[in-house]
């Protein structure tokens, strides 16, 4: 799981790193609290779920 604030560009990085490797299955899970940072949901697919939310919620 992380959370997105205007971060797509270092989040595609990081799930195009985590699919590549063979090593775990995974689930990724993405917060994305940058309300209109639409490249993010390009980011969804089978393994790859984008939760939207309303507000900036933090990180915390």
């Amino acid at each position: 799981m992380t959370v997105n604030y205007y971060s797509s560009d270092l989040i595609s990085r990081l799930a195009s790193s985590i699919h590549q490797s063979d090593r775990f299955d995974y689930r990724l899970i993405i917060v994305n609290n940058a309300v209109d940072d639409a490249a993010i949901a390009l980011l969804e697919n089978e393994y790859t779920t984008v939760i939207h939310a309303s507000d900036n919620l933090g990180f915390g």
